[in-house]
This record gives structure tokens, C-alpha cells and sequence, in this order.
């Protein structure tokens, strides 16, 4: 193979974990995001009312904006201090949040280094996040030995929990 084909090969491979760890990690944020902004409309609109102002707030130098508004951060002012409290719980939660898919994209990385095609990633990844996974071609076979997926499994162990763990808390922040 000369250094051309092995560059092409390697952009491809590149490529196609890109697309497979964006499609997962989609699959895996789109209802907390959602869920997420629902939380910070509601406290934008009691805000606004609050201040008569626009729909959206600063919360420790963090803009915070009503989903229909494109506003600038210098429009906002500081959430007023009767929301703090109650937005704080959920700024904690959101942050928790952010710890565990840190480490959850990281098991999701380690499956995709070990897999070398789509059917691999079936048997890397629980069967939960499957539809979030590129189809298998009808001619392609796996590449891993059932030892080797045993053992990344179990290697894996707390990486698949907390991947079920966030898609179980989104459900229910839904």
C-alpha cells in the first residue's frame, strides 16, 4: 500500500468515527439539551417579567438566552437574586451532568479505536444506544474475536453504566 492509499485510509477512518461519535453523542444529549433550554426559557421569561427586561440572564458570567431570542451578552443582565437559589440546583445538576458524558465520550472513544467497521461497534456498545449507530453492511462480518469483545466489555464495565445512566437521567429530565 504506498503513503497515499494509507492517508486516504486513515482521513476515512477519521472520518467515519467522527460521524459515528457525533451520532451517538446526539443520541445521547439531544433530550437533556432540550430539556436543558426548557429550564432556561422559563427562568428567562419569570426574569424578564421580574425586571422588565429582555428574556435572558447572566448567571456567574454565563449568558443564559430564551430560546427565541438572539440576544448579545451585554444585553443581560445578572439573574435577580430571588431565581438564584432554584437556578442554582439546576446549574449544579447541569455540571454533574457535564462530568459524566466527559467520561461517558471517553468509553465511546475507546469503542470506537478497538472497532475497525460498524459491526464491531454493535458488539462493543450496549444495544440501547444501537439506533444511534450507522447500519451494518450486508458483507461485512466483525472484526473483533469474541475474547476480545469479552474483554473490552469487561474492562468497560462502569463506562456502559454510566452511558445507560445518562440516557435514563435525560429520559427522565424530559
Amino acid at each position: 500500500m504506498t503513503a497515499q492509499q494509507q492517508n486516504s485510509k486513515d482521513s476515512k477512518r477519521r472520518y467515519w468515527k467522527a460521524e459515528v461519535q457525533s451520532s451517538i453523542r446526539d443520541f445521547i444529549l439531544d433530550t437533556f439539551e432540550e430539556s436543558k433550554q426548557k429550564v432556561i426559557d422559563d427562568f428567562s421569561i419569570r426574569q424578564r417579567d421580574k425586571l422588565n427586561s429582555v428574556a435572558g440572564f447572566r448567571f456567574r458570567g454565563e449568558p443564559f438566552v430564551h430560546r427565541l431570542n438572539n440576544l448579545q451578552p451585554y444585553q443581560l443582565r445578572r439573574l435577580h437574586k430571588y431565581f438564584v437559589e432554584d437556578f442554582q440546583a439546576h446549574a449544579d445538576e447541569w455540571e454533574r451532568h457535564a462530568l459524566r458524558q466527559h467520561e461517558v465520550n471517553g468509553f465511546i472513544n475507546q469503542a470506537l479505536n478497538k472497532a475497525k467497521n460498524n459491526s464491531d461497534l454493535y458488539l462493543l456498545l450496549p444495544s440501547c444506544v444501537h439506533t444511534a449507530l450507522p447500519e451494518r453492511g450486508e458483507e461485512e462480518y466483525p472484526s473483533l474475536m469474541t475474547e476480545q469483545v469479552m474483554q473490552f466489555q469487561s474492562d468497560n464495565e462502569e463506562g456502559v453504566k454510566l452511558l445507560k445512566m445518562q440516557l435514563i437521567l435525560n429520559t427522565l429530565k424530559a
